[in-house]
């Protein structure tokens, strides 16, 4: 969808009937509609020459370049190469292959370079310093809960869920615990890979504390979330976004395990986080 065939008044904010995380009193529903609803408003069209960035609520700055403009860019769990680094470790892509951390994710930057998805993050990025911890030992210690948290969002797609597909994904997330690959990995280990390019591509975000009460999907093409509008609200997942770096570099017997460990990343994430409540939010057209 190109940005003169969008009409705003089409799109539909909806908000999930079970939160992703809840361990306090949930906000009144009028405060996570005026949330949605200014997430709805500030929805920018962005092309397949902006860069990604990461799903973080808190307000964007200014560029690791030290330039004031940051342009509104789609969001998922660490930003492109991060995302692709999780998911070829969680659907086992680089499986029997001898590879150190730092020569995976050169593999995936390379592989996004090729499809034309331009690289982008933020400082002191948790994805990116724990991806280790996260994809490894929060996913195993949280099986049940992503189990379920996945399934839900099967059903709510009408598609089929297979919990030996599930398992696979676990046993992904085991061997990362276990390898200890990336025990040295830190966002250093990234800007390094980044080389010049990381003064563009990497985000400096405000210094305050994770305060965002929603994760919200957008599954619009080519619309995002303005996240420094919303401001330290909501989380933003562009999934159309998210697909397109899937599709660019996850394929063969691999491709199969992709909506599941999506959602391993999602509920590991959240279960991670020190945020006390996340509800879940969709727009949609």
């Amino acid at each position: 969808m190109t940005d003169t065939q969008f009409d705003i008044m089409k799109v539909t904010a909806h908000i999930s009937e079970q939160p992703i995380k809840l361990t306090k009193e949930a906000s009144p529903e009028a405060e996570l509609l005026e949330i949605m609803n200014d997430a709805k408003a500030s929805l920018t069209a962005y092309t397949e020459d902006t860069r990604g960035t990461c799903m973080d609520e808190r307000r964007r700055t200014e560029l690791k370049s030290g330039k004031p403009a940051v342009e509104v860019r789609p969001s998922l769990p660490g930003g492109p190469d991060v995302y692709l680094l999780a998911m070829r470790e969680l659907t086992g892509y680089h499986e029997g292959q001898d590879l150190t951390a730092n020569e995976r994710a050169h593999d995936s930057k390379i592989t996004l370079d090729n499809e034309g998805i331009l690289s982008g993050g933020h400082e002191e990025c948790a994805a990116d310093n724990l991806l280790g911890t996260w994809a490894g030992q929060v996913i195993v210690d949280n099986q049940a809960a992503i189990a379920e948290y996945t399934h839900r969002k099967f059903d709510e797609a009408g598609l089929e869920f297979d919990m030996n597909l599930m398992n696979q994904v676990f046993e992904h997330a085991a061997d990362i615990q276990a390898s200890g690959r990336y025990a040295e990995w830190s966002e250093e280990s990234y800007f390094d890979l980044l080389g010049a390019e990381a003064g563009e591509a990497i985000e400096k975000l405000e210094h305050a504390p994770h305060l965002g009460k929603m994760m919200i999907w957008v599954d619009i093409e080519g619309q995002t979330i303005d996240q420094t509008k919303i401001g330290n609200r909501a989380f933003e997942l562009n999934l159309p976004y998210m697909k397109r770096v899937e599709n660019a570099g996850i394929n063969g017997p691999a491709a199969e395990l992709v909506p599941y460990a999506r959602y391993a990343i999602i509920g590991a994430l959240a279960a991670a986080l020190p945020n006390e409540e996340l509800q879940e939010g969709m727009l949609s057209a």
